[in-house]
């Protein structure tokens, strides 16, 4: 049998409720769902918060778990987004070390990556944000990845096209 997993983006609004995370979470836990990345927030509206989390399954896997999110008490409304017709992006911080790459050479790195800039220069190291599609820095993690002293991501954000989506 073929392995057809897929990356699944699922957003949803949620109340701003204590305990309302820790049960998207549990719910995943339960049925053996790995997330590999969560982001929440505050919405305009202070009573709600919105998820966005990256999985790997099937998609019907997909499809039961975004009909057992829209069980839970504290979710308000879930979508998945799919990529013609979302906008999904990622921010990324870096420790680059100087001793390997001089800073012409990073930014000749950084000139196709839009949202790529170094915010500051220490004695030892640039700092390097970037943002945008997840495949986009994926490439230049992978072009850097014998410079990198240290990294930390945010995980995917994203949101639809149709403006009807969500609110």
């Amino acid at each position: 049998m073929a392995d057809d997993r897929q990356t699944c983006i699922i957003a949803m609004l949620m109340e701003n409720q204590p305990g309302a995370l820790s049960r998207v979470v549990g719910l995943f836990s339960q049925r053996g769902y790995n997330i590999e990345c969560l982001n929440v927030a505050p919405t305009d509206d202070v009573t709600l918060s919105r998820l966005t989390l990256k999985t790997v399954v099937s998609p019907q896997i997909a499809l039961q778990i975004k009909k057992h999110i829209n069980r839970l008490v504290d979710v308000v409304s879930v979508y998945m987004l799919s990529p013609d017709a979302s906008v999904v992006r990622e921010l990324i911080l870096l420790k680059i070390d100087r001793q390997r790459i001089s800073q012409a050479e990073l930014e000749e790195h950084l000139r196709p990556l839009h949202g790529g800039q170094i915010i500051d220069i220490q004695d030892e190291v640039y700092i390097v944000q970037l943002s945008g599609e997840p495949a986009l820095l994926n490439q230049f993690l992978q072009a850097m990845r014998r410079n990198i002293t240290e990294m930390v991501r945010s995980g995917v954000l994203g949101i639809s096209n149709d403006i009807r989506v969500l609110g």
